[in-house]
Parts: structure tokens; sequence; C-alpha cells
């Protein structure tokens, strides 16, 4: 019993760790982005009802490429899925359990995306049609939440 209890604390320990380094590493930042990720399942059809389940936070990889356009990818026949992606990789990161995500990038436009299966998703565009942009000014955190809702019904 007492080794399932230190193996419990070391458990803690270190998820505890994990945590406030996440936390530590924000305040850190100087400039880049913040958010989360959140998965909509379900049907979400209005009705009387019923009221349709919230966004859940998900542990998910973000891929963050230079400001990616429609013309700088493989769509699978519909977006916001695509089978390949043309434009720079930056970099990419892993939410954690509750969504939450942050890193630093230099100043610039980029699109995010993650993965549903094997395509790459994204369900935004702006009006140059740049896939799920996000602006980086110098000094600046943008806050940026990505809602996945591949598995929802509207």
């Amino acid at each position: 019993m007492k080794a399932i209890f230190g193996l419990f604390y070391i458990y803690l320990m270190i998820t505890g760790c994990c945590s406030s380094n996440n936390i530590q590493s924000l305040n850190n930042m100087q400039q880049g982005i913040k958010g989360q990720v959140a998965e909509l399942t379900g049907n979400q059809m209005p009705s009387p009802e019923r009221e349709p389940a919230p966004p859940k936070g998900i542990k998910t990889r973000i891929y963050i490429y230079e400001a990616t356009s429609l013309n700088q990818v493989d769509a699978t026949g519909s977006e916001p899925f695509y089978r390949a992606i043309r434009s720079n990789f930056i970099k990419s990161i892993v939410s954690d359990k509750n969504g939450f995500f942050a890193t630093d990038l230099p100043p610039g436009k980029y699109s995010l995306f993650t993965k549903v299966d094997d395509l790459y998703y994204a369900n935004s565009f702006d009006g140059n049609n740049i896939i799920a942009p996000v602006q980086v000014s110098a000094n600046t955190i943008s806050e940026v939440n990505i809602i996945i809702s591949a598995k929802a019904a509207f």
C-alpha cells in the first residue's frame, strides 16, 4: 500500500511540475500565442428540450504554418479538411488535457491546424482566404481559441 501511495505522490509531483512549467513559460513569453483547443461533438441543432453540450477542452497537436491560403493546400473536396499543406511549417505544440497551449513566435501572420484522423483540420478563414489566421505583433501574446467541430451535427 505504501508503494502505491508513493507512486501516486510521485505522479502528482510530476504533473504539478508540468503544469507550473506551462504557467512559468507563459509568464516568461515576450510574444507568441496562447489559447485553448476544444472539441464540439454530437447534435448541436437548437431544441427546446435540451441545451447543446458545450465544447470540451482536449489534448491535441497544433500545427503552426506561415499564413496559408486556400491555393496552398490539397483539399479533400470539402473544407475544412486538407491532405497536405504547401506553406512553410514553423513548429508544432501539444495542448494539455484541458486544451490549453502557449508558445513563443516571432512577429508575423500564421495559420493554425489540428488533425482529425489523418487529415489537417482548420475551420476558419479571413477575407483574403487565409486559413485559420493569427497575427503575432511585437511584444504581444495573441489569444486563439480553436474549436474542432468535425464530429458535430448542425
